[in-house]
C-alpha cells in the first residue's frame, strides 16, 4: 500500500484489508487521520534582503591628552647609525599611557615578521634589499637604498609603532602632494595596526618630516617642473608632536580622516 485509497475516509469504512504497507502509505495514512497537509505552498512576496553595511561616516574622536605622549624620532631611535638620505616623512604611533615592555624573545621574532608584513602590504618590494635586526629596546626591518627607496618599521619595546617612507622624487627636490601622502599615509597606519603585539586603549599619532629645505607642495604632475621656490629652505625639519589620542577602533574604522588630519598638519608650516 503506497497511498490511501480516495474511498477510505473516515467514518465511512471500519476497516481496510491491505497486502502490504509502505513507510509512505504509513505517512498517508497518519496524515489522513491527523488531518496534516503533506505539502504546503511557499510563503508569497519576494526574499527580502538587507542592504551591506555601511561605514561609518562619523568624525574620529580626537581626544587632548595632559602632556603629549613619550615617543622616540627616528634620530633618538637609531643615532648616528642610520640617516635617510631624502626627504623622508616618519609615523609613529604611541601608546597614550604606559604599559609593560614588550619581552626581549618577542622582539626576536617581530624582526622578522615585519619584514614579512612590510612586503605583503607593499610597503616593501619583493627585490628590496632589507636590514632585518634587533637590539634590547626595539625590532626593525628597512631598507636604506635611496635607489629603490628608503622605507621601513619599527616597533619600541614601549609599544611604539613607527614606520617611515620617501617623500616622491621630483627634478627639484621633492613634492608634498597631499593627496597622495594621505592615500600612503591611510596605508601605513593600517599596516601599523596589523602588527601583532598588544593594543593600548588609545594611541597618539606623531608625524614628522625631514629635510625639508627643498620640499615644496605641489601635485605629482609638477614633478618635471624646472622651477620651483621652497617656502622651507630655512628650517629643516616638520615635527607634529603626539598631543592627541584616538581610539584603536577609531584608527581602523576612520584611517583616511585620521590620515587626512595629520597631513594637514603637516603642510601647515610650508603655508606660514
Amino acid at each position: 500500500m503506497d497511498e490511501i485509497p480516495l474511498f477510505l475516509q473516515p467514518y465511512t469504512n471500519d476497516h481496510y484489508r491491505v497486502d502490504s504497507f509502505t513507510v509512505e502509505g504509513a505517512e498517508g495514512l497518519l496524515r489522513a487521520i491527523t488531518g496534516q497537509a503533506a505539502y504546503i505552498k511557499p510563503r508569497l512576496g519576494n526574499l527580502v534582503r538587507l542592504p551591506p553595511r555601511v561605514e561609518s561616516r562619523g568624525e574620529p574622536s580626537w581626544r587632548l591628552l595632559p602632556e603629549p605622549a613619550p615617543v622616540l624620532w627616528m634620530d633618538e631611535l637609531f643615532r648616528q647609525s642610520y640617516r635617510p638620505q631624502k626627504a623622508t616623512v616618519e609615523l609613529h604611533l604611541a601608546p597614550a599611557e604606559p604599559r609593560s615592555l614588550l619581552g626581549l624573545r618577542r622582539l626576536q621574532q617581530l624582526a622578522e615578521e615585519l619584514a614579512g608584513l612590510g612586503r605583503a602590504k607593499g610597503l616593501f618590494t619583493q627585490r628590496q634589499g632589507l636590514e632585518i635586526d634587533f637590539s634590547d629596546q626595539a625590532a626593525w626591518a628597512y631598507s636604506k637604498d635611496w635607489r629603490t627607496g628608503e622605507a621601513g618599521l619599527l616597533v619600541h619595546r614601549r609599544g611604539q609603532r613607527t614606520c617611515w617612507f620617501n617623500l616622491p622624487d621630483a627634478k627639484l627636490g621633492w613634492i608634498l602632494d597631499e593627496a597622495d601622502l594621505a592615500k600612503q599615509l591611510t596605508r601605513h597606519i593600517l599596516a601599523l595596526l596589523r602588527i601583532a603585539i598588544e593594543a593600548p586603549d588609545e594611541l597618539a599619532p606623531a608625524i614628522g618630516l625631514e629635510p625639508t629645505t627643498t620640499v615644496r607642495i605641489g601635485h605629482l604632475s609638477e614633478a618635471s617642473a624646472t622651477s620651483a621656490s621652497f617656502p622651507m629652505g630655512h628650517r629643516n625639519r616638520v615635527r607634529i608632536d603626539p598631543v592627541e589620542a584616538l581610539s584603536v577602533h577609531d584608527l581602523q574604522a576612520r584611517t583616511a580622516s585620521v590620515a587626512d588630519e595629520l597631513v594637514a598638519g603637516l603642510a601647515q608650516p610650508f603655508r606660514l
